[in-house]
């Protein structure tokens, strides 16, 4: 069984694999793409992640120092209203 090709079915043949080449590379390269892509998703996750967690710090400061400024304030005026009183003791 002699197997002959002919210069036609050569160039067929040729231009098939060229074009198989060109697709495979193609698809490699769509592969590779997607893979970027999904790293980059990954680094923006851990990103906002960080972010997050900080917004989330600098609100319970915030929360805390907030409720130490209404403490302080309220300590503020009781001492006010008893100096007050001092002072009008004082003048009787």
């Amino acid at each position: 069984m002699v197997m002959s090709v002919t210069l036609f079915e050569g160039v067929v043949l040729l231009i098939i694999a060229g074009i198989s080449i060109v697709i495979w590379w193609g698809v490699k390269r769509l592969v590779k793409l997607n893979d970027d892509e999904g790293k980059r998703l990954e680094n923006i996750d851990k990103s906002l992640a960080k972010i997050c967690e900080r917004l989330g710090k600098s609100d319970v400061w915030m929360t805390l120092h907030s409720k130490q400024d209404d403490e302080r304030h309220e300590e503020s005026k009781r001492i006010l209203v008893s100096l007050q009183e001092a002072i009008i003791n004082l003048k009787k």
